[in-house]
């Protein structure tokens, strides 16, 4: 599955970095090589350069930070989870002993969310809250959350889904969370994947049943929880599970989703106004927009997207069409334009 995040101007990719230069702060995308380092370059896939050893890489939306998951790599598999908090400006990363699955940068780049999928010693999880500049934790909520945390435009609040146990074919309940006094509110049952944008929250609206034991729709609503709307009505073939938000336009009127399910993560256009959906472009995983929604990052080879070496960060246009190669032999894209 996705992750939609960035550093601003940069493209990531796992690697040994060199800070980028005031000059190169406005550019944005970031990657994984297929030799396990994560590299920056501008949004043009120009200027590529390597930032440390890691698996995955989220730009903050000012560029100043660099928020990286790493692991060490041992017969047993992947042992020592852990993210490494790099600025851009140079020095040596901050780092936590934390497993972070994706993470979600605020929009004002001075916080970042994400749920520990460490050791379940106590038999829940635990959604942070992460300073940029101390890398000081807060454990907000405990509990089994959906991976995706998503911020208020003003970056004073989160949305999430918080579900009864650890896998749920019914989904959860999508809450939000007021960052300063913790007053949460529960908008929404039978939710995944919250995305907020100017306007509205997206999310996965998800039905039990289905080729692959659920069906998912996108719908959005308002932050207080009024004006739900279902946007697609999508009838999933064999292993699908339906469609879930990825990013909005900065304007709000173009909604990114994707359609997943086993070997399947392809782009997909929703009318956030009209409701409806098209596919973008086949073997595209999408893992971003950009801000003036004209076009859809992500990794060209769905099959193979966690695969970097097999794999190339594409440029696709909005409308669909021929994609243009950005970053060679990488995957796991960010992007923060």
């Amino acid at each position: 599955m996705p992750r939609a995040f960035h550093v601003a101007g940069w493209i990531l990719l796992a690697g040994a970095l060199a800070a980028p230069s005031t000059a190169r702060a406005a550019t944005h995308l970031t990657a994984t090589t297929g030799t396990g380092k994560i590299v920056v370059a501008a949004a043009d896939g120009s200027s590529r350069q390597t930032l440390g050893n890691g698996l995955d890489s989220f730009v903050s939306p000012n560029g100043a930070w660099v928020a990286v998951i790493d692991a060490d790599e041992t017969s047993a598999g992947a042992q020592n989870f852990r993210l490494q908090l790099y600025a851009t400006a140079g020095g040596a990363p901050r780092v936590l002993a934390i497993w972070c699955q994706g993470v979600s940068w605020s929009p004002d780049s001075t916080k970042l969310a994400c749920v520990d999928h460490g050791p379940l010693t106590s038999g829940t999880r635990s959604l942070l809250v992460i300073d940029a500049a101390s890398a000081a934790a807060t454990t907000v909520a405990t509990g089994h959350f959906d991976s995706r945390v998503s911020f208020s435009p003003d970056s004073a609040r989160i949305a999430y889904v918080q579900n009864t146990r650890e896998f749920s074919n019914k989904g959860g309940a999508l809450k939000t969370m007021d960052l300063a006094s913790h007053a949460t509110k529960t908008l929404r049952q039978h939710a995944a994947a919250p995305v907020w944008g100017p306007h509205a929250i997206a999310l996965s609206t998800v039905k039990p049943g289905g080729p692959a034991g659920s069906t998912l729709d996108v719908a959005v609503f308002k932050a207080d929880g009024t004006r739900f709307r279902r946007l697609t009505h999508f009838h999933p073939r064999f292993f699908q599970t339906g469609l879930s938000p990825v990013d909005w336009s900065a304007n709000g009127k173009r909604l990114l989703a994707a359609l997943g399910g086993q070997d399947t993560f392809e782009a997909y256009a929703v009318d956030p106004k009209r409701g409806g959906a098209r596919r973008i472009r086949a073997s595209v995983t999408p893992c971003a927009l950009s801000g003036n929604g004209r076009f859809v990052i992500g990794g060209d080879n769905t099959e193979a997207s966690y695969d970097a070496a097999r794999s190339n960060v594409v440029r696709v246009p909005w409308g669909g069409g021929k994609a243009r190669v950005l970053l060679r032999h990488a995957g796991s894209p960010s992007f923060n334009g």
